[in-house]
């Protein structure tokens, strides 16, 4: 892969990969902007009125395979540009489907402050059972003007998202249910806004192109906490909490001590057109967020061990990234 890939219109596959984890990174907090929900202060909440939503009681067992696909531009034309994907498979990585037993609540609610409509989902967690969830990918390549770049494969697996697991060390203790809140721009535009929350467990993510390979395992994405333990995996405490995007996060001094909070507001999504420009579009998206990600054991090829590594009590206030000219 000595190549580079050519821009102009490839970012367009890049916007769509970043917007994407988004959703799939969310995390979980308390939201200002709930519907008879639950509430994240009472100012907030004494802004909001709706009516109770619905509930759905999903008892079921997902398996899924999917044989060659592709996202990009007029993949019929010669100047395609495009990403694709020989196989994926998802399902409980011994050629079952993972279960789903769960209640998953979707309300809508009404901001008396500014009118907008907001959309909450809560209560996916999933499996139900020990196997954890296996996705792989295999077959991963970028075609760019009739020129194609192997990547090779992705396989992930024990992906266990909003539950408490006690059969790895350290256990981890899941906070509230995953959530998703969001809403169109309160300034009428076609952006949105959202607040999110999730706890996760990922038992391996492995990366192999060709004999090459990074390897990734006991992978947890918690909640923010200023009590960091040092040490192997072995000797970290229960991993507690929720990943947290948009809301209130808690301010510090160089010490570390608490010292107040900060309302960071919503992540932000955005399309819109730059006046100063010829090409004119942007995609503009904002996330703040509080976390923190652990990971057991990290490795390059067999021969390069780099151990464990933690991220404790990552605080991030504002964090803006445009795509320009597109």
């Amino acid at each position: 892969m000595k190549k580079f890939l050519p821009s102009y219109n490839f970012v367009r596959i890049v916007t769509f990969i970043s917007i994407l984890l988004l959703f799939l990174g969310v995390s979980v907090y308390d939201s200002p902007v709930y519907a008879k929900m639950k509430a994240m202060d009472e100012d907030s909440l004494s802004q909001v009125e709706g009516q109770e939503g619905i509930t759905l009681d999903l008892n079921l067992t997902v398996s899924t395979v999917v044989t060659g696909f592709s996202f990009g531009n007029d993949l019929t034309s010669a100047l395609a540009q495009s990403i694709n994907v020989g196989t994926l498979t998802v399902g409980n990585g011994a050629g079952g489907g993972y279960g789903i037993n769960t209640n998953l609540t979707i309300d809508v609610g009404t901001n008396t402050t500014d009118h907008t409509t907001w959309v909450y989902l809560n209560g996916l967690v999933l499996p139900s059972n020990d196997s954890g969830i296996c996705i792989s990918a295999n077959d991963i390549s970028v075609t760019v003007n009739s020129t194609t770049w192997t990547l090779g494969n992705i396989d992930i697996t024990g992906l266990y998202m909003g539950r408490s697991l006690t059969t790895v060390t350290p256990n981890y203790i899941a906070g509230d249910a995953p959530w998703l809140s969001l809403s169109g721009s309160p300034s009428g535009g076609g952006g949105v806004v959202f607040y999110a929350g999730l706890g996760l467990y990922i038992n391996n993510v492995k990366f192999a192109y060709t004999t090459d390979s990074m390897n990734m395992s006991g992978i947890y994405i918690y909640g923010a906490s200023p009590d960091i333990a040092s040490g192997t995996p072995a000797s970290w405490p229960a991993l507690t909490g929720n990943m947290q995007i948009g809301g209130v996060f808690k301010t510090y001094d160089i010490h570390g001590n608490v010292t107040g909070t900060y309302n960071a507001g919503p992540a932000t999504f955005d399309v819109g057109s730059n006046t100063g420009s010829s090409t004119g579009t942007e995609v503009s998206f904002n996330l703040p967020m509080a976390t923190s990600i652990r990971v057991k054991d990290f490795q390059m090829d067999s021969t390069h061990d780099f151990g464990p590594m933690a991220l404790d009590n990552l605080i991030i206030y504002r964090n803006t990234v445009t795509f320009r000219n597109l």
